[in-house]
């Protein structure tokens, strides 16, 4: 674990692109596959709306245009939860 420590944090995450998530992931975490990486992207936005503080607010926008749909649906939810205005930081 201490290898992938530097890669592990919920903003770093949700801002890798998936083939590193792919190459450093699943390695350590079986449970979730190469081909599912993205979830972890979900469940990072979950984490962050679950114990939100101003600084995920970046990452949560920036989310919205991620490659995969289910991470830019749950990014969109995340904003409308937690009542950020929609248009900010929508890059």
């Amino acid at each position: 674990l201490a290898e992938i420590s530097e890669h592990i944090s919920l903003g770093k995450i949700l801002s890798m692109d998936y083939e590193l998530l792919q190459q450093i992931l699943p390695a350590k975490f079986f449970y979730i596959t190469k081909e599912d990486v993205w979830k972890w992207k979900v469940n990072v936005i979950n984490a962050m709306v679950n114990e939100y503080q101003e600084k995920y607010k970046e990452a949560i926008y920036a989310a919205r245009n991620d490659s995969h749909a289910k991470v830019r649906e749950m990014a969109e939810w995340a904003v409308k939860k937690l009542n950020l205005p929609c248009y900010a930081s929508n890059r």
